[in-house]
């Protein structure tokens, strides 16, 4: 079974996140017509002075250009600026044929940096 492609990205809590993509097979765009795509960006940290774990994650769902391949995903400001004060996440995007069919078809580090707006 051949590798997912991975691509490592980056986003700065309360600015507005946009990742796009195009699918293709065989050097060629994949028509996507009656597709859905999701992107889940989880992590993990260690809270409180008993350094309890803390799990969380955000679901983004995709905006299709079918004929295109094109996948976009975007996250408000609010999204991000409620991200709790991680450093790195771990995200993958996922398509769902027409017959519900799920297949994962990218995966990556997040580097997720502090903003010098934020109130300390």
């Amino acid at each position: 079974m051949p590798d997912r492609p991975r691509y490592d990205t980056y986003l700065t809590k309360g600015d507005c996140f946009d990742l796009s993509l195009i699918y293709k097979a065989n050097g060629s765009a994949v028509d996507l017509t009656g597709y859905s795509a999701q992107m889940a960006i989880a992590w993990s940290y260690e809270r409180g002075p008993a350094k309890v774990i803390t799990n969380g994650s955000l679901i983004l769902s995709g905006t299709i250009v079918a004929a295109e391949g094109k996948i976009s995903f975007h996250a408000t400001s609010a999204q991000t600026g409620a991200l709790p004060k991680i450093s790195k996440a771990d995200y993958q995007v996922r398509i769902t044929d027409p017959g519900g069919c799920l297949s994962t078809i990218l995966y990556g580090n997040l580097s997720v940096y502090k903003s010098d707006f934020e109130v300390v």
